[in-house]
């Protein structure tokens, strides 16, 4: 440990006396003093070689008991000590980047303004008349927070705002009759022309993803984790007749507040397919007790 902060403070050092004379002409080695320390930066086959020696009681070095020994190139680093020998990624503060090029991507960053769109459907004895190829799930990403645990590993965390449509056949609708939950027929002399169900939820999907493959396949991701789902609105609406104007039959109609889904996820970047299902039922124990929400679609940025 002691070794690797003297070869740093050295090396800052020896790092512009190498710049300034290579602006100078060609590359020179250097030998630099530190207190019982001797450093010496050679140029070798073209890239940049650093031995560290301790000097005996004498103040003599041996140059053949170096104390460590680092080959620093373009895209690697080799470096050895007493015992051990390592390989570490290049860092940055050597080699810049050059104009137009970008820095790897922080171990934390955030992103937003992602999108998915996928069919939503019920299980349970509140599926009766769903239209399942017109229930839709719209989910847009405000905000993501991403920490890389791994050069194949990350945990995200973030925050959505998610609209479920779903769309019944018929004259089948949702209201609230005596404080429970009801799916009824509800008819008009005018007939009913469509009955939807909008559910509005704010998320916060918690994920694990994972890269198991190196390039040219790295652009694969699987994921997985759970959403925890905060209701902020909801209405069942009728269409009668010709009118445009929707009938609002309720609003709360007894929907759980909460919801807990369980969330998988494939992408080849930046889409992907994915799938939930909430363990938690949609309705309160109120009438319609055993039905549940589940969602397979498509993303883009998530």
């Amino acid at each position: 440990m002691y070794t690797k902060h003297l070869l740093l403070s050295a090396l800052l050092v020896g790092s512009s006396t190498l710049s300034l004379r290579a602006q100078q002409g060609a590359p020179q080695d250097t030998t630099l003093q530190w207190r019982k320390h001797i450093l010496e930066l050679k140029d070798h086959q073209g890239q940049l070689e650093v031995k560290v020696y301790q000097l005996d009681s004498t103040g003599t070095k041996r140059p053949s008991a170096y104390l460590f020994r680092g080959i620093y190139g373009e895209g690697r680093i080799e470096e050895q000590g007493t015992g051990e020998h390592i390989r570490l990624p290049r860092p940055e503060i050597f080699f810049p980047t050059r104009r137009g090029q970008s820095r790897s991507k922080s171990k934390r960053y955030l992103t937003s303004l992602g999108a998915s769109i996928g069919y939503t459907t019920l299980t349970g004895s509140g599926a009766t008349g769903l239209k399942r190829t017109r229930s839709l799930r719209y989910d847009i990403q405000l905000l993501e927070y991403h920490q890389v645990l791994s050069p194949r590993l990350m945990l995200s965390a973030g925050l959505h705002l998610q609209l479920n449509s779903l769309h019944l056949s018929g004259d089948y609708a949702y209201r609230e009759e005596n404080g429970e939950s009801k799916l009824v027929h509800y008819t008009v002399p005018e007939g009913v022309r469509t009955s939807r169900l909008h559910i509005t939820y704010l998320t916060l999907p918690l994920t694990l993803r994972f890269r198991p493959w190196a390039k040219p396949f790295d652009h694969w991701e699987f994921s997985f984790g759970a959403e925890f789902k905060l209701r902020t609105a909801s209405s069942s609406k009728v269409w009668i007749g010709d009118y445009r104007t929707p009938r609002v039959l309720g609003k709360d109609l007894g929907i759980n507040p909460i919801s807990l889904d369980l969330r998988a996820q494939i992408k080849c970047a930046p889409v992907g397919i994915y799938a939930t299902y909430s363990l938690l039922p949609l309705f309160l124990d109120r009438g319609l007790p055993t039905t549940y929400i589940y969602s397979l679609g498509v993303s883009l940025g998530l």
